[in-house]
């Protein structure tokens, strides 16, 4: 199994339909391809060419994805009148700030 998560999103420009891969672990990787069955197969290639170029130069390799383990949490900071905003649209839906927040990255998630 790969052991780095990435993302393909299609892409178009016109009539021409082709994807690309996101690879959070790597993102100076930038993979084209015309179908998904080809992108995996090139990931993976450059992914592991990538690896050998930072081994020789003794560079920092990603952690494998499987490795990384999440809280469910974390901390951002906004601007006082955001989060003032965004406290009232909670309490007008009658639920809490962080089920509110929670709701909005998750449908914004789905656009990626």
């Amino acid at each position: 199994m790969f052991p780095y998560k990435y993302t393909i999103i299609e892409i178009s420009e016109g009539q021409e339909v082709g994807f690309k891969a996101i690879i959070p672990a790597f993102p100076n990787l930038y993979v084209l391809s015309d179908s998904p069955a080809e992108l995996h197969e090139t990931v993976k290639i450059l992914v592991n060419e990538e690896i050998e170029c930072l081994k020789s130069k003794n560079k920092k390799i990603p952690k494998a994805d499987n490795a990384q383990k999440f809280s469910g949490t974390f901390t951002i900071r906004i601007k006082p009148e955001l989060h003032k905003r965004i406290s009232e649209l909670a309490q007008s839906q009658n639920i809490s700030t962080n089920k509110y927040m929670s709701d909005i990255l998750e449908r914004g998630i789905h656009r990626y």
